[in-house]
């Protein structure tokens, strides 16, 4: 293949633009592409801007931040297994009901986390 302008000369790329081959000379490297001109310079420039806007709006390729639940139910986990803590020491003897609301909020904060992750897979 030859460039397009130097017909002489063998191309070493395509511009991501108009799909023109390119010589060394006529090659311009920019941002992981190569154009053929300044027009196509700033055309792919622009592209590149429309699609980062457009993974951004989408969510494409970005992953999202972890739930507020997750840190939450784990929140109230540790506080509820503290106080369960706390009254079997003040008691003298094991609070069942603060321990096993302490380990259902501990479980919810897993569920919620492993849907998170499960979600997120593909991101």
């Amino acid at each position: 293949m030859r460039c397009f302008k130097h017909q002489d000369e063998p191309a070493i790329g395509i511009c991501s633009n108009c799909g023109k081959a390119v010589c060394q000379q006529c090659c311009r490297d920019e941002a992981r592409q190569i154009a053929c001109s300044e027009t196509c310079v700033q055309e792919t420039f622009l592209a590149q801007q429309l699609n980062s806007r457009l993974r951004q709006s989408l969510g494409v390729g970005i992953k999202p931040p972890m739930p507020p639940s997750v840190s939450t139910y784990f929140l109230f986990g540790l506080i509820l297994l503290l106080t369960g803590v706390y009254l079997s020491l003040q008691r003298g003897s094991f609070d069942m009901l603060t321990f096993a609301v302490a380990a259902v909020f501990f479980v919810m904060s897993g569920v919620s986390y492993r849907q998170h992750r499960n979600r997120c897979l593909s991101c």
